[in-house]
């Protein structure tokens, strides 16, 4: 009778005992099911920080793409104005006459 009452008690432990592990299998499943929640929510963040990143790297590329083909705009409006300036200068130091379109055919000293 000892021996049963024993082996009672000592079925009665590991009941409470299976039970309490049944309780923390619960448990670890739930915080399972939380971490991949929060994978998922941190893959969510960091892709839409790479796509806010990628927008920010693009609007910055075509702003300062903007700014260079303005200044080549620039920059040939300055050369053709310069081209002029020198057409205008070669005409005064050089003028060309009307009437001279014959051109030297032999040296003068042959």
């Amino acid at each position: 009778e000892k021996m049963q009452h024993e082996c009672r008690a000592l079925q009665n432990g590991i009941d409470a005992k299976d039970a309490e592990n049944n309780i923390l299998k619960q448990r670890i499943h739930e915080l399972q099911s939380e971490v991949i929640e929060m994978s998922k929510r941190d893959i969510r963040n960091i892709d839409l920080t790479k796509k806010s990143t990628n927008a920010a790297e693009n609007m910055k590329y075509i702003t300062e793409r903007l700014k260079l083909v303005s200044q080549i705009k620039l920059q040939a409006e300055e050369v053709v104005e310069l081209e002029k300036e020198v057409s205008r200068l070669k005409r005064k130091t050089f003028p060309t006459f009307p009437g001279s379109t014959s051109i030297r055919r032999k040296n003068p000293d042959e």
